[in-house]
């Protein structure tokens, strides 16, 4: 057997190392509680974040259900526009139909009169021709009557 004091020897540095050991532990569950204390602050700092994140996207799915309900009354605006827009064309399309056929006969009077017209230029060119021809016929018939006149003065004038 050893001797006591060999044994109280070991035994004390077995406490020692005990000791040094315990303190090593109470060390690190200090540190482990300090550790858990942080993270408790960071998840109630994330559970905050939690909160504010699902406001945020109350608020957004709020906005856009307004804009879902917008877009639908757009869109229900927009179809009856659309059935308008549809209803005027076929109108005006009628319209323009029509206004073909009052063009298309007004075209064909304006053809006819056009015709005429010709007739009637070419009748007028004619007879403006023909007075024409009268005006210098009776132009030189004057000049011949002037002279006429004149040789019939100055036989006057040898007679007296």
């Amino acid at each position: 057997m050893k001797a006591p004091t060999t044994r109280v020897k070991s035994i004390n540095e077995d406490i020692i190392k005990l000791n040094q050991r315990l303190v090593a532990l109470k060390t690190e569950k200090e540190k482990a509680v300090a550790e858990s204390f942080q993270q408790m602050e960071n998840l109630e700092g994330l559970r905050e974040t939690e909160r504010e994140l699902k406001k945020e996207i109350s608020d957004y799915v709020q906005e856009i259900q307004e804009i879902v309900a917008d877009s639908t009354e757009l869109l229900q605006v927009s179809s009856e526009i659309i059935e308008e827009k549809r209803k005027i064309t076929e109108s005006l399309n009628n319209l323009i139909g029509e206004s073909q056929k009052i063009l298309d006969g007004k075209i064909s009077e304006i053809q006819k009169l056009d015709k005429e017209m010709a007739t009637k230029r070419k009748g007028l060119v004619e007879e403006y021709t023909n007075l024409a021809r009268q005006k210098e016929d009776l132009n030189i018939l004057k000049e011949r009557l002037e002279a006429r006149g004149k040789e019939i003065n100055k036989d006057y004038k040898v007679i007296i």
